[in-house]
């Protein structure tokens, strides 16, 4: 993990815009992933990345619910 929310995206900023991507981020939360129980929680935001209109976890939850089939997928725009 990494502390803030800059620090994770941007290793991968930079290499997606050496690839010629344009890189625009969203928002930002956190992820709670239960492994055993098969669960995962998208929650909060990031100061750094404040969410755009029309933005949220609903997005990173649908991308979770196809990379996880059979996992419970929940999310909240909601604070800590």
């Amino acid at each position: 993990g990494a502390a803030y929310h800059k620090d994770v995206a941007l290793p991968y900023m930079r290499a997606y815009l050496a690839q010629g991507f344009q890189v625009e981020i969203l928002g930002g939360g956190r992820i709670s992933h239960q492994k055993d129980e098969k669960k995962i929680m998208l929650y909060g935001f990031s100061y750094g990345f404040p969410w755009e209109d029309g933005a949220g976890h609903f997005i990173s939850s649908m991308v979770c619910r196809g990379a996880f089939p059979g996992y419970s997928v929940e999310w909240s725009d909601d604070g800590y």
